[in-house]
């Protein structure tokens, strides 16, 4: 009790630690977890998602890559690049009209569709166009989450994964952004058209997004990577919607629940110990291994059951435990020293 009552105090609000729906948050728990799961060393490669990469793509090389990957019958694709100016290149033109009715184009936040030369909704009536804003208010600040609206216009993701058929309508408007143990086939372009071969099983009913991954102004910081293309916090993002699994969140009182239940396990099993001949040494052994199974469990459950759950509060709690515990065995023996000292003064 005495241990509860020392974590409420010293965490009298909860939001303050439980910041997972906080974006412009500094720290997170969600990126712990995300960065374990991408250093783990296995990673589910989605087939959902393909990402072809045009560096080094002239015009006429993406009016080609648009033709051979429209040519396959993808889901969906994604054009995950702007045109201002497309006076003098008749091919790339052809070619978006052609596959206009898979294409969905983004539109950066503040930036109208008639400030784009041929790419808009009069020049392309059967595309879709979709709001992007992967702008961060501090360089620092990892993009933890994905939008299906963005000021009030449907967002590129959820456009382009309508477009592949997907059902978007039960998700939240805001979603956290699953990084970790997850991996997509990256097709280059420019290899593709010196080879003449493009990988139609990668492409045929996939949903394809067309863009650079080298482009230093289109990197972003995320929980796993410090320079992460804006493409792939697209794919990221689509594999995270199409999976249909949001993240949940413990409510808090099952969280101090847990974490009260935790700390009373481990004082009982540290004064279980107590006449031991190492009892200094298997008492802190104890609490130690419980928190590091702990901390095991909740990553387990993020990461395969999509549930986050907050530690801090079970290290905060069990600390405070321990402390209480250190003064119940300490201040008895304290006693009798200072008892002891001062009879041998008095005497």
């Amino acid at each position: 009790m005495c241990a509860f009552i020392l974590t409420m105090i010293a965490l009298p609000d909860y939001s303050t630690i439980d910041s997972y729906a906080q974006q412009d948050s500094q720290s997170s728990m969600t990126d712990f977890y995300e960065r374990a799961a991408a250093h783990s060393g296995v990673a589910l490669l989605d087939t959902t998602v393909t990402v072809i990469a045009i560096d080094d793509c002239s015009h006429d090389d993406i009016g080609e890559v648009l033709d051979l990957v429209s040519d396959c019958q993808p889901k969906a694709i994604g054009l995950d690049i702007m045109f201002y100016s497309l006076d003098n290149d008749s091919l790339l033109k052809a070619s978006l009209k052609n596959t206009a009715s898979l294409l969905t184009v983004p539109v950066n936040v503040g930036e109208r569709l008639s400030s784009q030369s041929f790419i808009n909704s009069d020049t392309l009536p059967d595309a879709r166009f979709g709001r992007v804003d992967l702008a961060q208010e501090h360089r620092y600040v990892p993009i933890r989450h994905y939008f299906l609206s963005v000021d009030g216009k449907p967002s590129f993701v959820k456009q382009l994964a309508q477009s592949a058929g997907y059902d978007t309508r039960d998700l939240e408007e805001t979603e956290t952004l699953r990084y970790g143990a997850r991996e997509f086939n990256v097709i280059s372009a420019r290899e593709m058209l010196d080879g003449g071969y493009i990988p139609a099983e990668k492409v045929t009913d996939k949903i394809v997004l067309i863009g650079t991954i080298n482009d230093i102004n289109d990197m972003h910081y995320t929980p796993i990577d410090n320079d992460m293309p804006g493409i792939m916090i697209h794919a990221y993002s689509l594999s995270t919607l199409i999976s249909g699994t949001p993240v949940k969140s413990l409510p808090p009182y099952v969280i101090y629940t847990i974490a009260l239940l935790f700390t009373i396990a481990t004082i009982w099993l540290c004064m279980r110990v107590d006449n031991h001949p190492y009892a200094n040494l298997v008492s802190r052994i104890i609490p130690l291994g419980i928190i590091v199974i702990f901390i095991y469990i909740c990553y387990h459950c993020y990461n395969t059951k999509n549930l986050y759950v907050d530690f801090t509060i079970v290290l905060a709690m069990t600390a405070s435990g321990m402390l209480c515990y250190d003064l119940y065995t300490g201040i008895p023996s304290l006693s009798k020293a200072l008892w002891r000292r001062l009879s041998k003064t008095i005497q």
